[in-house]
């Protein structure tokens, strides 16, 4: 009915106004795929109820393209709105994405004499047959994207979480240069900026952020409302300025609550007709907390503790993620005892750079080593540097060891199995055999990322543990069994940073399993979705691959890496903790302590890009409000 009463209303404005025909092809094209796609089942609409939609909204359109064709020999609504959605695809990291891909195909697919049936039926398919689709309703890993657009699509496909941080919030600005416009509206609502931006800049770059995360809760809020706030969130990034104060960190969070509740509810009045709804002023946002000081432990229990969820960033130990997911258990039990409505809690675990970081670590050591009897060590590094296009780098530095640095940054050197780095060892004769040498290391060194996901993944959601951490909670916060199961429930290990398909396809779940939420990068996507559609893959090599043990063999290799052990390890008191709680095997006590994990490798390196990142922005936006400024006042 609902369906049919949006085609009655369509139908009599595209006959009507002819100015507002892409929009309604545009309109019914977005239903269909809606019931194409995952959301249809979130809902519960009956295999009939769709079927019967969509047939529905197929013939419909094809009677619209018919009228198009009928008076002016083609249809150039249907076809403007088709490249819209095409073009939209495109647009996602610039092309270098799945999504791009997938609208290169569907281009492919598109019959001329028979448009608008030709282009459902392909993104149907496309839809169907992806490989995400197939994660999400095989119940192996819920997933997300790292990307503040091509949001609608992923959603198609089952995606319920979006990350960000001051890297890719501000990206969204490059795709698509129209939320410029959108943020000049903004400003101008804030008149008091112009006097003098520096004065609220931090201001300014929130509202920045938020324009560009908006359509992101705006597509994601219909997952949020169906589930009851299980799903459908934006995990946005708090100034990393801030991180290592609870009391500016929790304000900031807290600001931007408020913010965002007044646009949603007006949002929900216009989606729902009406505000009297559970989730009423309710944002469906996570906030992204910095595990890169003590503070992120108490920052954590505090926002869980007010409703308010969060995803722990710049995590790269399992003693970081242990430490954290604890302060969260504390911090949703409290608020349940309250009787506020717990969110969603994501723990990360930044896969990819911390292997970068480790192979930045061994390549310093490889070169070093290699320089030991050199005679000229500046002469023999600049020679490396030319190889691996790293001259200008070291122009910037003075000392070996700064050089030494840079020439192995992963900037220029992005596998041990370089041509040029291998030749450049192969020339020390003392090394021995090194090409053997790096490429095992290579090779260990890309699964390290995964078996500490591997292992935190296990110690709390593993089928032996999870009814041991389910009676911690009943017992440590005083909850009901029941409410000690919705805590748990409500915490999810995040797989992220990932840098090849297999990162993706060793850390899924099954039937069996929960917890999980794989999000990726629209660049990973591309690896995996390319990765599925190779001869003689089957997804079912990879069922629950989070809980195999790790390769014994390469696993102790690792363990002789001094900064992988602390990744692997937990702190005595963890240990002793958690052996407590119930929680067996050797797990360890080299891990890094909260006070140490600011100087930890991968920790340094992130909060430093993230920093860097968030200035830049907030330079860039503060640079727009004077030129908004000059605007507005010089009319």
């Amino acid at each position: 009915m609902i369906v049919g009463n949006a085609i009655r209303i369509l139908n009599f404005e595209f006959t009507r106004d002819p100015t507002i025909r892409q929009r309604a092809y545009e309109v019914l094209i977005e239903i269909a795929c809606n019931l194409f796609g995952v959301e249809s089942q979130r809902v519960g609409f009956s295999r009939d109820e769709i079927d019967g939609s969509i047939q529905n909204i197929t013939e419909t359109l094809k009677i619209w393209e018919a009228t198009e064709k009928h008076q002016n020999t083609v249809a150039p609504a249907a076809q403007a709105a088709i490249s819209s959605i095409l073009q939209e695809m495109k647009h996602v990291l610039m092309g270098r994405s799945m999504l791009a891909k997938i609208a290169e195909h569907i281009e492919t697919e598109l019959a001329e004499d028979n448009l608008m049936e030709s282009f459902l039926s392909a993104m149907r398919k496309t839809i169907q047959q992806n490989v995400y689709y197939r994660l999400v309703t095989g119940h192996i890993s819920k997933i997300g994207n790292d990307s503040a657009t091509g949001l609608r699509r992923m959603r198609h496909l089952g995606a319920v979480q979006v990350s960000s941080n001051p890297v890719i919030a501000p990206r969204a600005y490059e795709e698509f240069p129209s939320l410029w416009d959108e943020f000049k509206e903004v400003i101008k609502a804030h008149p008091h900026w112009f006097r003098d931006p520096e004065k609220h800049d931090d201001e300014i770059a929130n509202y920045g952020m938020i324009t560009s995360l908006l359509p992101n809760l705006l597509v994601f809020r219909p997952v949020a409302l169906v589930s009851n706030f299980s799903d459908g969130f934006v995990s946005y990034q708090l100034n990393p300025w801030l991180a290592t104060s609870s009391e500016l960190t929790t304000k900031d969070a807290m600001n931007i609550c408020s913010i965002l509740s007044e646009i949603l509810e007006k949002y929900d009045a216009h989606l729902l007709l009406n505000t009297d709804l559970e989730g009423r002023k309710r944002p469906n946002i996570v906030f992204k907390v910095a595990a890169c000081s003590p503070a992120a432990i108490e920052i954590t229990s505090a926002l869980n503790e007010m409703g308010i969820g969060t995803n722990n960033t710049v995590t790269f130990t399992v003693a970081q993620e242990v430490t954290l997911i604890l302060a969260a258990m504390k911090g949703l039990s409290r608020a349940l005892r309250k009787g506020i409505p717990i969110t969603q809690v994501y723990e990360t675990n930044m896969i990819g750079r911390l292997e970068d970081h480790l192979r930045e670590v061994e390549a310093e050591r490889l070169v070093r080593e290699a320089l030991e009897r050199s005679q000229d060590k500046d002469k023999d590094l600049a020679h490396l540097a030319t190889v691996l296009g790293a001259s200008e780098g070291l122009k910037q530095v003075s000392s070996i060891r700064e050089k030494m640095t840079i020439v192995c940054s992963k900037k220029y050197l992005k596998s041990l199995t370089n041509e040029g780095f291998v030749k450049f060892l192969k020339q020390r004769p003392h090394l021995e055999k090194p090409e053997t040498l790096v490429s095992q290391l290579e090779e260990d060194i890309e699964h390290a990322g995964i078996f500490v996901t591997r292992r935190m993944y296990g110690i709390f959601f593993s089928p032996e543990n999870r009814s041991k951490w389910i009676t911690y909670i009943q017992k440590e916060f005083g909850l009901t069994l029941a409410e000690a199961k919705e805590v748990f429930s409500k915490i999810d290990a995040l797989p992220s940073s990932k840098r090849r398909a297999r990162d993706t396809y060793l850390v899924l779940g099954g039937r069996k399993l929960a917890n999980l939420t794989n999000t990726e990068f629209p660049d990973q996507q591309l690896k995996v979705w390319e990765a599925s559609n190779q001869k003689g893959f089957r997804l079912s090599d990879f069922y629950i691959s989070i809980v195999r043990k790790p390769n014994a063999n390469m696993l102790q290799r690792l363990l002789r890496i001094e900064d992988f052990r602390k990744a692997y390890e937990l702190t005595p008191e963890l240990a002793k903790q958690l052996e407590h709680i119930g929680i067996r095997g050797d797990l360890g006590v080299g891990g890094v302590q909260p006070d140490e994990w600011a100087q930890y490798g991968p920790v340094a390196k992130t909060m430093e890009e993230f920093k860097s990142s968030y200035l830049a922005f907030k330079q860039k936006a503060v640079g727009f409000v004077r030129k908004v400024a000059q605007e507005v006042e010089g009319r």
